[in-house]
C-alpha cells in the first residue's frame, strides 16, 4: 500500500521529487533504500510467489520510473534557472553571439542526467 502512496505521489511533477533524491533518510540516499527494497521484494516474491509482492513491487518500479523521469526536469527547472541567468549574463558580457549561448538552447531531456539516480 504504501508503494501505491509513492508511485501516485509522483505521478505529477512537483518540486518535492528533488527533495525526495538529494536528501538523505537514516545515513542513505532515495536510490540507495529503494534499491535495497526492491532486492528485498524481489527475494520474496521468488520464494513465495504471492500476487501483493509483485503488485507491491509493480508499484515501486512505477515510482523509480516517475523519479527518473521528473527529477531531471523539475531540477533544472526550479534550481538551474538561477544558474543558467548567471552564466548567460556572463556569455553575453563576454561574447554576445557565444556558441555556449545557442548550445544551451538546444539541450535535451537527457542532457540534464544526474549522477544522484544512478544506482
Amino acid at each position: 500500500m504504501f508503494a501505491r502512496i509513492l508511485f501516485l505521489s509522483t505521478a505529477f511533477s512537483a518540486s518535492y521529487i528533488v527533495t525526495f533524491v538529494d536528501n538523505k533518510y537514516s545515513g542513505r540516499t532515495l536510490v540507495e533504500m529503494i534499491s535495497a527494497k526492491l532486492d528485498l521484494l524481489l527475494f520474496i516474491s521468488l520464494q513465495t510467489g504471492t500476487g501483493v509482492v509483485k503488485e507491491a513491487m509493480t508499484d515501486v518500479l512505477k515510482f523509480i520510473y516517475n523519479i527518473i523521469y521528473h527529477y531531471p526536469k523539475v531540477y533544472c527547472t526550479c534550481y538551474c534557472v538561477a544558474v543558467k541567468r548567471l552564466h548567460a549574463a556572463q556569455v553575453a558580457q563576454q561574447n554576445p553571439q557565444s556558441q555556449a549561448a545557442v548550445e544551451d538552447k538546444n539541450k535535451v531531456l537527457g542532457d540534464f542526467w544526474s549522477p544522484k539516480l544512478d544506482g
